[in-house]
């Protein structure tokens, strides 16, 4: 491979990350909105996490809020949706992952792609 071939593969490969980190932050986002709409029907009971009002509500693959009547009693919470309500989302981790992340992605952009289209440009008549 030449030298122009080794820098198109670069530019490719650096645009590419970039989307997947872009993806990443912004499902890491989307899932830290619905994590804490869905926690409001949480609570912490002599500390085990329980559902107040019905089983079906859940915090993984995706929070889902609990569907139909909703039954005023506390249900034990399944392990996963446990750790996630007590160590992710009540110590704040989730919003502290997804603000890592779009600040990775910033400087991301700022080291990686942002040189790379100012030579571009500068190169241009």
């Amino acid at each position: 491979m030449g030298g122009q071939e080794e820098r198109k593969m670069s530019i490719r490969y650096r645009v590419l990350l970039l989307a997947v980190l872009v993806a990443l932050a912004s499902y890491v986002t989307l899932y830290t909105v619905a994590a804490y709409d869905v926690a409001r029907y949480a609570s912490r009971v002599d500390g085990a996490a329980y559902w107040g009002c019905g089983r079906d509500a859940t915090f993984f693959p995706f929070p889902r809020d609990p569907r139909g009547v909703c039954l005023l009693a506390l249900f034990k919470m399944n392990p996963v949706d446990e750790f996630i309500y007590l160590y992710m989302i009540e110590t704040g981790m989730l919003i502290v992952i997804s603000i890592s992340l779009w600040i990775l992605v910033a400087v991301y952009f700022g080291k990686s792609i942002l040189p790379m289209l100012q030579i571009k440009l500068a190169r241009k008549p």
